[in-house]
């Protein structure tokens, strides 16, 4: 796809000009003609420019992406977003009238969209990747939480944006991408739930990494990074590192639903985090609601396990038509490490205002554990585990089968005054169909459980997803 950058400009040249103000007057007006020919005229211009410095350059340029529609129903109500049903969104309780109302929906909101340019700089293969989906700031108040512009028309958010190098087994990375706390979201559960599921270690954010790997059919990897602060006020980044084993002559077939299957070695990984807050010394300070408050800094940490395991196993030469079999697993457990559990906050634990609301700590980090004179600031302990298991059919017939499970768990959620569940957990089977290399077809039974301390809340979910991916 080098010359597919055109797509890109006539799309971005689109935006332009539905956007100027010609467009914004009657349609019967000559200057709309004339907008429309000095936008064609800028657009050939810009495409001029760029090949001259695609050919200059020696680089490749594309654009990716896919189409997706998903065709939800629920029998609990989940309100606005519910196409992600993870460790953040809460199952209505059982007395709750919407724990039996149900609800359908359908959003395209997960389509996305990326660019991708490739060169060699002094034998440095370089890339600079974009992506983004549709998922951005949702609709507020102002506008009624209307659900006609939630799901009709969604907005723009940035998902990866990086600079990428890699020479002699070194790779460096700046940019945003996968955490490399649980090896780069690379055992996300394939559900056809919009990801995160219950329990996956699932984070994008800015960061600056490095790897190394050591051999060739057998590898160790060996990788460091620094990420952006959960809390700035800490002034200290997120500290990962990790090491992990991989035998490429050992592979199965693997995809998420919105990807191409791709042969995934067997692989043990280990990673751990270290993270930095500044938080109140006692639950008196945390209590106080002004920059006067002392504050202490306390160190969050966690510990990740990532296999990938192949039992029917293939080749490149082979994985057209042989079947293939894998198992995943990720197991978590740390203190302070909520983040990467995207939303998850203990089952509602509030932050210390310590700081007049102005919330510089992410829910879920820590909370006032305790009342009266035992009362102390503690950080929340979570844990995690998933596991799946994948089997491909021969690429001839197309067909995927997935089963999986997730869960998140909190040891010291009943302890904090605010909780009030410290468990989340969800299944899943599916069925996905690829028609063509490009289109794609799955459905999927799903149940999602809140472990609340007055009684589970229980969402069964059938799923029908559509792909068109270019």
């Amino acid at each position: 796809m080098k010359r597919s950058w055109l797509l890109a400009l006539l799309m971005a040249g689109s935006l332009v000009a539905l956007n100027s103000p010609a467009f914004a007057q009657d349609a019967t007006s000559s200057n709309t003609t004339d907008a429309q020919e000095d936008v064609n005229s800028a657009l050939g211009s810009l495409a001029n420019r760029v090949s001259d410095v695609e050919k200059k350059q020696a680089m490749e340029v594309a654009v990716h992406g896919f189409a997706e529609l998903d065709g939800i129903y629920d029998t609990a109500f989940m309100g606005l977003g519910s196409e992600v049903i993870g460790d953040s969104a809460q199952i209505p309780k059982l007395n709750s009238p919407y724990n039996t109302s149900g609800e359908a929906q359908f959003s395209p909101r997960n389509s996305r969209i990326d660019f991708l340019a490739k060169t060699s700089v002094d034998g440095w293969a370089t890339s600079g990747y974009v992506e983004a989906d549709f998922f951005g700031a949702p609709y507020g108040s102002s506008d009624g939480g209307s659900e006609l512009k939630e799901y009709t028309q969604p907005t723009l958010r940035i998902r990866h944006a990086y600079l990428d190098a890699q020479d002699d087994g070194w790779d460096i990375m700046a940019g945003q991408y996968w955490t490399l706390f649980g090896w780069n979201g690379d055992n996300v559960l394939a559900s056809l739930s919009v990801t995160p599921d219950m329990g996956s270690l699932y984070e994008r954010t800015p960061r600056f990494g490095v790897m190394k790997t050591f051999g060739d059919d057998a590898q160790v990897q060996i990788a460091a990074d620094a990420e952006r602060p959960e809390q700035a006020l800490s002034g200290i980044p997120n500290f990962n590192g990790g090491i992990r084993f991989k035998l490429a002559d050992w592979a199965a077939q693997f995809n998420y639903g919105t990807g191409a299957a791709k042969l995934v070695p067997l692989s043990i990984g280990i990673s751990g985090r270290l993270a930095t807050y500044a938080l109140p010394s006692s639950a008196a300070a945390a209590a106080v609601t002004t920059n006067n408050s002392p504050l202490t800094d306390v160190t969050g940490s966690g510990i990740a396990v990532d296999v990938q395991l192949p039992v029917l196993t293939a080749t490149e030469q082979t994985k057209k038509d042989d079947p293939t079999l894998i198992l995943c697993g990720e197991w978590m457990m740390g203190y302070g490490v909520a983040d990467v559990l995207n939303g998850w906050n203990g089952g509602g634990i509030t932050t210390p205002d310590y700081f007049a609301g102005t919330g510089n700590l992410d829910s879920g980090i820590a909370g006032v554990e305790g009342t009266g004179a035992n009362a102390a600031v503690s950080l929340i302990e979570d844990q995690s585990w998933t596991y799946q298991l994948q089997f491909h059919l021969p690429q001839s017939i197309g067909t995927i089968l997935t089963a999986g499970y997730g869960e998140a768990y909190s040891s010291n959620a009943r302890a904090f005054t605010t909780s009030t569940y410290n468990d989340v957990n969800g299944m899943f089977v599916n069925v996905m169909q690829d028609f063509t290399d490009s289109i794609r077809a799955g459905i999927e039974y799903s149940r999602f459980e809140d472990a609340y301390f007055t009684g589970s809340a229980v969402d069964h979910r059938l799923q029908l997803s559509s792909w068109y991916r270019f």
